[in-house]
């Protein structure tokens, strides 16, 4: 026991012996599962604030933003134009290479029906 203080305050410290020692086991567990603890509610709070942090950066930099984002969407909007520009263009070269070769066959069998026809010129006798 431990008494010290003068007349008006007195304090009186009871402790003991085993809540004195440091070293002992149950006490270091309970010191290191007391840091753990804190440090979880700690690192808690941090994630509870970081959206107002980061609104309130956004606030500042609004500018920055605007810019980052406006970069994003041009860089989209144009992957997303070549993109269907390639596609069509695959497309439109295989569409044409089909018109050829239709209208190659459809050739070859309109010269192999068809027999030269005699173009006759009138003569002036024959005119009225």
């Amino acid at each position: 026991m431990n008494i010290s203080g003068d007349g008006s305050d007195v304090k009186f410290n009871i402790m003991d012996s085993a809540a004195k020692a440091n070293n002992t086991p149950v006490q270091t567990v309970m010191n290191s599962a007391g840091k753990t603890a804190s440090r979880i509610i700690e690192s808690g709070g941090d994630l509870l604030t970081a959206p107002v942090v980061r609104f309130k950066d956004m606030q500042q930099n609004w500018i920055m933003y605007m810019v980052v984002l406006a970069v994003i969407l041009g860089s989209i909007a144009s992957l997303y134009c070549a993109f269907l520009f390639y596609c069509n263009r695959k497309k439109n070269s295989t569409d044409q290479s089909q018109l050829i070769e239709l209208a190659k066959i459809i050739g070859n069998k309109i010269d192999a029906t068809q027999s030269p026809l005699a173009i006759t010129t009138p003569t002036p006798s024959s005119l009225p």
